[in-house]
């Protein structure tokens, strides 16, 4: 799976790269359709989509169990916060 390349990557990098979340982000989206879906939710200052991914309950059951916000990669030197919310 994709999730599973990004994690054994050879190139020696030892976080995601934009691209990657980007990426990771549709493929879940793609895979998942009944749950999730991603969208911007805004351009950056350098004109890049701010994407987000949504994530619900199956079948309408949205607002019957507690929500978790998860956010990440707010400050652009903060890798790690990016990697949390994707792994």
């Amino acid at each position: 799976t994709l999730s599973m390349e990004l994690i054994s990557r050879k190139d020696g990098l030892n976080h995601l790269l934009l691209s990657d979340v980007n990426a990771l982000m549709q493929s879940i989206a793609h895979d998942f359709p009944e749950i999730a879906k991603t969208y911007s939710i805004g351009k950056s200052f350098e004109g890049r989509d701010i994407n987000v991914i949504e994530m619900t309950m199956p079948g309408g059951a949205e607002g019957r169990k507690p929500a978790i916000l998860m956010t990440g990669a707010t400050h652009a030197r903060e890798l790690i916060s990016t990697n949390l919310n994707v792994f």
